[in-house]
Protein backbone atom coordinates (compact mmCIF):
# COMPACT_ATOMS: atom_id res chain seq x y z
CA UNK A 1 0.00 0.00 0.00
CA UNK A 2 1.02 3.59 -0.49
CA UNK A 3 -0.25 7.08 0.16
CA UNK A 4 -0.86 8.75 -3.17
CA UNK A 5 -1.74 12.31 -2.14
CA UNK A 6 0.49 13.03 0.85
CA UNK A 7 2.91 15.14 -1.19
CA UNK A 8 0.03 17.19 -2.58
CA UNK A 9 -1.49 17.66 0.89
CA UNK A 10 1.81 18.72 2.41
CA UNK A 11 2.47 21.25 -0.35
CA UNK A 12 -1.08 22.60 -0.06
CA UNK A 13 -0.79 23.07 3.70
CA UNK A 14 2.83 24.30 3.37
CA UNK A 15 4.05 21.56 5.70
CA UNK A 16 7.67 20.45 5.45
CA UNK A 17 9.15 17.02 6.10
CA UNK A 18 10.95 18.34 9.17
CA UNK A 19 7.66 19.52 10.70
CA UNK A 20 6.10 16.08 10.55
CA UNK A 21 9.35 14.33 11.45
CA UNK A 22 9.70 16.37 14.64
CA UNK A 23 6.08 15.82 15.67
CA UNK A 24 6.34 12.05 15.15
CA UNK A 25 9.94 11.63 16.28
CA UNK A 26 10.95 10.04 12.95
CA UNK A 27 13.55 11.02 10.38
CA UNK A 28 12.94 13.42 7.52
CA UNK A 29 13.94 10.54 5.23
CA UNK A 30 11.04 8.47 6.58
CA UNK A 31 8.59 11.27 5.79
CA UNK A 32 10.13 11.65 2.33
CA UNK A 33 9.61 7.94 1.69
CA UNK A 34 5.95 8.25 2.69
CA UNK A 35 5.54 11.23 0.35
CA UNK A 36 6.99 9.28 -2.58
CA UNK A 37 4.94 6.17 -1.81
CA UNK A 38 7.96 4.00 -1.12
CA UNK A 39 7.04 3.15 2.49
CA UNK A 40 3.65 3.09 4.19
CA UNK A 41 3.58 4.95 7.53
CA UNK A 42 2.92 3.24 10.86
CA UNK A 43 -0.56 3.30 12.39
CA UNK A 44 0.58 6.04 14.77
CA UNK A 45 1.83 8.16 11.86
CA UNK A 46 -1.35 7.54 9.86
CA UNK A 47 -3.45 8.73 12.81
CA UNK A 48 -1.34 11.87 13.07
CA UNK A 49 -1.51 12.55 9.32
CA UNK A 50 -5.28 12.07 9.28
CA UNK A 51 -5.56 14.48 12.18
CA UNK A 52 -3.53 17.02 10.25
CA UNK A 53 -5.01 16.59 6.76
CA UNK A 54 -8.48 15.01 7.42
CA UNK A 55 -8.27 12.61 4.48
CA UNK A 56 -5.61 10.62 2.65
CA UNK A 57 -5.82 8.61 -0.58
CA UNK A 58 -4.37 5.13 -0.33
CA UNK A 59 -3.55 2.78 -3.19
CA UNK A 60 -3.47 -0.92 -2.38
CA UNK A 61 -0.98 -3.35 -3.88
CA UNK A 62 -3.72 -4.50 -6.26
CA UNK A 63 -4.30 -0.95 -7.52
CA UNK A 64 -7.51 -0.18 -5.67
CA UNK A 65 -7.79 3.38 -4.36
CA UNK A 66 -9.69 4.37 -1.25
CA UNK A 67 -9.90 7.40 0.96
CA UNK A 68 -9.06 7.24 4.65
CA UNK A 69 -10.64 9.88 6.85
CA UNK A 70 -9.99 10.89 10.41
CA UNK A 71 -10.65 13.40 13.13
CA UNK A 72 -9.20 16.79 12.05
CA UNK A 73 -8.59 17.77 15.68
CA UNK A 74 -6.56 14.73 16.72
CA UNK A 75 -3.59 15.71 18.89
CA UNK A 76 -0.02 15.01 17.88
CA UNK A 77 1.47 11.94 19.53
CA UNK A 78 3.90 12.50 22.38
Amino acid sequence: MKLIDLDEKMRGFEVKNIDIAKDLNVTEKAVSQWRRGRVFPSDNAISYLLGKFSTLKVETDSGEIFIMSGNPTAPAPE
